[in-house]
């Protein structure tokens, strides 16, 4: 579990700071502040966008305005909120707080890779803070637990192609030994046919021979039967 992201430093103490002015967008960022500390960070969020209308170089509203789209999981907007604040912001020690909540944010999202990248900048501001320190350690064992769940995602998915196409692969060699087979079904109905065929023409010549040796007995016969009558 990540510890808590900052904003109670630069939320109140550079106000501090802006009260003895009657600028317009201190005081609706202070209005910000005071709904922000009721968790009330959708009403959060309208006074502090109407105080950067007011002022576009008032960087506490947007520091403040990340940290309202931080609450309400909108990380992605958070991360571009806290980095044109650190774009815009000489201050090491609020950049490396805007770096260590952009940490908080990437890691939220998942994003493990980035949110240590992001702890380290915070570090390198900041090197003797434990809250990044700590935030850095779970970063890192995240990521190595993301790593392995993609490597044993590839694994499987690999394992999965193989079997699918040892599968196909036999499937095809079963397709391809019943076309065999048919194949030679075929050949030998054809084979079959063609001996029926022989033989019921070897058939039909020998009947034929037969009759015609009748024929020739009896022609012969009745040749005799003539030649017998003339002799009487």
């Amino acid at each position: 579990m990540l510890n808590k992201f900052k904003y109670s430093c630069l939320a109140l103490m550079l106000f501090f700071s802006f009260t003895t002015f009657a600028q317009k967008e201190a005081k609706l960022a202070r209005e910000g502040n005071k709904l922000y500390e009721k968790n009330n960070y959708k009403d959060a969020e309208i006074k502090y966008r109407k105080s950067i209308n007011e002022n576009k170089l008032f960087q506490p509203s947007y520091y403040n305005l990340a940290n309202t789209m931080y609450n309400q999981g909108k990380y992605a907007e958070a991360d571009s909120i806290y980095k044109l604040f650190n774009a815009n912001t000489k201050n090491k020690d609020w950049q490396s707080n805007s770096y260590y909540n952009i940490g908080n944010s990437l890691f939220q999202q998942q994003k493990y890779a980035e949110s240590i990248d992001a702890y380290k900048k915070s570090l390198k501001i900041n090197p003797d803070d434990i809250d990044t320190k700590y935030n850095l350690a779970q970063a890192q064992r995240m990521l190595q637990q993301q790593q392995q769940q993609q490597q044993n995602k590839d694994n499987k998915e690999n394992k999965d192609n193989k079997e699918n196409k040892d599968k196909q692969n036999q499937q095809n060699q079963d397709n391809k030994d019943e076309n065999k087979d048919k194949k030679e079904q075929q050949q030998n109905k054809k084979q079959i046919n063609k001996n029926e065929a022989e033989r019921l023409l070897n058939a039909l010549e020998n009947n034929d021979k037969k009759i015609q040796e009748k024929l020739k007995e009896k022609n012969a016969k009745m040749q005799n039967r003539n030649n017998i009558e003339k002799d009487w």
